[in-house]
């Protein structure tokens, strides 16, 4: 009996299913492979983590690696954080091995802040939820292809705008934030990472820690209502800025020491800490010689206040001398009508005025926020977008305005709000949505 060959049709539809399923499976055993890498990665990262938290334990502090990158502030020794590898020699202060990326066997970027109290790693993944990078791009040489993720305290890591690299690997020594004027990425969680100038990290850090306030080229008025210097035999609120402009309180027409004189804003518990509380009678603060050319036609002013009676409330956060700025609080019980509102006084024009519609109930802290760039005008509470208008002309003339808090006088009235007020800023650009957000977290 004759047998039967395959046909040639035959041949070819069997190499291209034998062809199917070698793909499926080279597929398949691509992605365990991938993903076998990634486990490794989280494995060998919570081993660090687990070793660095012990070490705190038992030293109350966080290693910093020899020959670290210093991030900087105007000098080798304003030092906010350090950023490098985790890397033998750190790995030797905590009797472990050094542990490395299997893809390309790098060290993984390592940070603490400048007292060494927090920390935060980073490490690039080849998968994420959504997609995953073929392994000849998983390299050190373009980092762009894979998915960088960051852990634990927020330390925040730097890295190149082009290829993704950790900024140890571009600089050595000492990066200063405010001297290198190149825009980086700036990681903050793995959801969160920004393209922002150095001065503009710089700021953000400043509203985590009040001790970085002083390198803030932006923050042109800081008081958290609570810190109090001498002014001769008078005690003043005290500009934790760079620019060191200090508060007087007032009683009537009269300076008092602030906090410490029976007749004049006091000092209180607040959600933040300390906080100043007016009477609602006489009460007001004062910020004498601010000059207008520091905020060059853009602002923010931002501020914790809390209500604390059902009273006529009709005061100002801000105003500006001149009534040229106003952020306030309008309230009439006769009519029911409560709101937060701003506006500018450009060309004896106060409109358009930007309202809220946010009504504050009692004891309750409320984050707000004003910001202007020479064309829009936004109003923040806790921290969301509440309203915005078009707004063009000029903020200041560049001479000497002095500013009132809590006060509101006008040719028929006279009013002073008796509330909490805690946390002033002022700042002479408008702060992103993003920032205002994290300002409105870094006193939570």
């Amino acid at each position: 009996m004759k047998k039967r060959a395959f046909s040639f049709l035959e041949i070819i539809v069997s190499i291209v299913i034998m062809w199917i399923l070698l793909s499926a499976s080279t597929i398949a055993i691509k992605k365990w492979m991938i993903t076998s890498r990634d486990v490794d990665r989280s494995t060998s990262l919570t081993l660090i983590s687990n070793w660095l938290k012990q070490y705190m334990y038992d030293n109350d502090f966080y290693p910093v690696p020899e020959n670290s990158l210093a991030i900087t502030a105007s000098g080798d020794q304003n030092i906010v954080w350090y950023q490098w590898y985790f890397n033998d020699n750190v790995a030797m202060l905590l009797n472990m091995r050094a542990l490395k990326d299997p893809t390309d066997g790098n060290y993984y970027t390592y940070c603490t802040n400048w007292n060494s109290n927090m920390f935060s790693i980073m490490w690039y993944f080849e998968r994420n939820q959504y997609s995953m990078v073929d392994k000849v791009y998983a390299d050190t040489i373009n980092y762009n292809w894979r998915y960088p993720s960051i852990k634990w305290d927020k330390v925040w890591v730097l890295v190149n705008l082009v290829d993704n690299k950790p900024l140890q690997e571009v600089f050595s020594g000492r990066y200063d934030l405010l001297l290198w004027s190149q825009n980086l990425k700036v990681f903050f969680s793995d959801e969160s990472n920004y393209n922002l100038s150095g001065s503009k990290i710089l700021s953000i850090k400043a509203m985590h820690d009040q001790s970085l306030t002083k390198y803030d080229t932006w923050l042109v008025g800081y008081r958290d209502m609570s810190t109090l210097t001498n002014s001769g035999a008078t005690m003043v609120l005290k500009d934790l800025s760079k620019y060191g402009n200090n508060w007087a309180c007032y009683n009537s027409w009269d300076v008092v020491s602030c906090g410490y004189s029976r007749n004049g804003p006091q000092i209180t518990n607040s959600q933040n800490g300390k906080g100043m509380a007016f009477d609602g009678v006489d009460d007001s603060i004062k910020w004498n010689f601010f000059s207008g050319s520091m905020f060059s036609g853009w602002a923010t002013l931002c501020a914790y206040t809390k209500k604390t009676n059902d009273t006529d409330a009709r005061g100002n956060v801000f105003l500006g001398e001149s009534n040229t700025l106003q952020l306030r609080y309008n309230s009439r019980v006769e009519d029911s009508n409560s709101y937060w509102e701003a506006s500018l006084n450009i060309a004896s024009s106060w409109e358009p005025r930007i309202k809220s519609n946010y009504s504050s109930n009692n004891h309750e802290m409320v984050f707000v926020c004003y910001t202007w760039n020479t064309q829009v005008q936004k109003i923040y509470i806790n921290w969301k977008l509440m309203n915005s208008a078009a707004r063009t002309g000029a903020l200041f003339e560049n001479s000497v305005k002095n500013y009132y808090i809590w006060w509101m006088v006008g040719s028929s009235y006279n009013y002073f709000l008796g509330w909490v007020i805690d946390e002033i800023r002022v700042y002479n650009r408008a702060l992103s949505e993003f920032e205002i957000q994290s300002l409105s977290y870094s006193h939570k």
